[in-house]
């Protein structure tokens, strides 16, 4: 037919175009979930207010602005992140796994030696300056930090790896288990060893839910057991060791606050002459008895309250979720920030870990930076609420046919 004519049908047979248009955009084009940028926003401004009013000795550090500048970085990064395509940021997850483990070798190198003169041979100390700054960079990230960054790199992983059976399951695999050996070496961090072993160990328990969801295309229930068992001897290897502070109460800082709180409204408490003025750890586990007693305890269980209900929406959307990619990265991040602020509330009232932060609340400049990624994460997943999957599942299940058959042939 002619030219013109096979272009009238065409567009004719695509349908009707508003429709078609809507559904392009609609799958395309998803909404930026503005609800959720505005609550985290408002997160960030509420924990820079918190470090403001508690931070008395630390008032010249807040005055210098190193912060404000974490704060204004984070909210760039979930802004970043959630207006991205999550299916574009799974094409960086190998990039991500090989920049996570030059830090986690660094991390595990620095456990490994022992003895001052293989410390100095590791750390280059050899009076070149550009390699020292370039040594201190690396070392300030922390062993926490790393551990926490695993989870965003799993679960982009986890997404990249689909359908690659078992070399796929296993190279997903190495992470979750390189943390639990780097809390494991990691005496020097002692106090946040048990928060590691709880990062390894929800690790495990992504990879099994990623399992049970036939991401691999692996044998479920045998794949399924080693999971359960990873997870379940890192959930023991938590429960007893001996690292950092048994179960008991706060600080002395935080108990003396916690004594005069009131429901509503400033307590009464009476410090003692060394801690009128404040302490530095009101930025980490006091921050939360600083709070109660600053506000009363009905604020403190109505934010409590907002922060477990966010969570539990969150685990619930992405739960129900039918694309499996975006349910895995949504999930990964709420696992994480749920576990950081029970980690961070058991750290306040019982001392069982330390070092771990109130996402996006209390101090911690790296780690707010961590948690905006995954918060942006979460929100881009979000987005991707509607995006069918049948595409993915179709590569995915002809690259496991096709190494299948290659697999029958050998």
């Amino acid at each position: 037919m002619a030219e013109a004519e096979a272009e009238r049908r065409t567009v004719a047979g695509m349908g009707d175009a508003l429709l078609v248009g809507g559904e392009l955009d609609r799958a395309h084009r998803p909404r930026p979930q503005w609800r959720g940028i505005f609550i985290a926003m408002l997160l960030i401004a509420l924990g820079l207010l918190f470090q403001r009013l508690f931070a008395v000795e630390m008032d010249g550090f807040l005055e210098s602005g190193s912060r404000a500048i974490a704060a204004c970085a984070g909210a760039g990064v979930i802004l970043l992140f959630a207006s991205a395509d999550y299916t574009a940021l799974v094409k960086l997850a190998y990039p991500a796994l090989g920049m996570w483990t030059f830090f986690l070798t660094a991390r595990l190198a620095e456990a490994l030696s022992m003895g001052s003169a293989a410390r100095a041979v590791w750390f280059g100390i050899s009076g070149n300056f550009a390699a020292e700054r370039a040594r201190l960079a690396v070392y300030a990230i922390t062993p926490e930090c790393v551990c926490l960054a695993m989870i965003p790199v799993l679960a982009l992983l986890i997404c990249a790896a689909r359908g690659r059976g078992r070399g796929g399951f296993c190279v997903c695999a190495m992470p979750p288990l390189l943390t639990g050996l780097l809390a494991l070496l990691c005496g020097f961090s002692g106090h946040a060893q048990r928060g590691m072993m709880l990062l390894a160990c929800l690790g495990f328990a992504l990879l099994l839910w990623a399992v049970r969801r036939d991401f691999f295309y692996v044998n479920r229930r045998k794949v399924g057991r080693l999971c359960g068992g990873l997870c379940a001897a890192e959930l023991f290897w938590a429960a007893l060791t001996r690292a950092g502070a048994p179960l008991g109460g706060a600080s002395e800082y935080g108990n003396a606050l916690l004594r005069g709180a009131r429901l509503l409204g400033r307590g009464a408490a009476n410090l003692p002459p060394e801690l009128a003025q404040g302490s530095p750890s009101a930025l980490t586990g006091d921050l939360l008895p600083s709070v109660i007693h600053r506000f009363g305890w009905l604020p403190f269980l109505l934010l409590t309250a907002a922060l477990v209900a966010l969570l539990i929406w969150c685990a619930l959307r992405f739960a129900r979720m039918e694309n499996r990619m975006g349910a895995m990265i949504g999930m990964a991040a709420t696992a994480e920030l749920a576990l950081q602020c029970a980690l961070f509330y058991l750290s306040s009232f019982t001392g069982w870990s330390e070092e771990f932060c109130l996402p996006l609340l209390s101090y911690g400049n790296l780690v707010q930076l961590i948690d905006a990624a995954l918060i942006g994460l979460l929100l881009s997943a979000l987005r991707g609420e509607d995006v069918p999957e049948t595409a993915v599942q179709t590569r995915c299940a002809r690259n496991a046919a096709a190494s299948l058959h290659s697999a029958e042939r050998a």
